[in-house]
Order: structure tokens, then sequence, then C-alpha cells
């Protein structure tokens, strides 16, 4: 799994979840809707991913993407 976090030139924070085959599995920004097509379980606190420095996020998107 590869997490992707970009800045958009409006200053806002975007990042893609793509899966080991290269299946994009989420999407987002900074409101933070679970995208269309993600599994239901797909949740986020967006204040604390917000508040996430890269290597935190790519830590909490890999705990999510480990549980059954």
């Amino acid at each position: 799994m590869k997490v992707a976090i970009h800045r958009a030139t409006n200053g806002e924070t975007f990042w893609t979840v793509t899966s080991a085959n290269n299946r994009k599995i989420a999407t987002g920004g900074e409101t933070f809707k679970r995208p269309s097509g993600a599994r239901k379980s797909f949740t986020v606190i967006a204040a604390g991913i917000r508040a996430m420095t890269e290597p935190e996020f790519v830590a909490f998107m890999a705990g999510l993407e480990a549980k059954p």
C-alpha cells in the first residue's frame, strides 16, 4: 500500500491511498469526507489527521489497512 500526500496551490492538503496493485483505495482533502467506493469502515478524524506529520499519517493509514 502506498500513501501520497499532495499540497495544492491553494494550500489544501490532499492524500491518496493506493493498494499494492495500484488500485486507488481512497482519496481526500481537508473536508475528509469518506470517498465513494471506500469501505464503510473507512472513517477519519479530520482534526487529528490535519495535525499529523507525513510519517504519522503513513503509519495511521497502514494501521487502517492492516485491520481485518
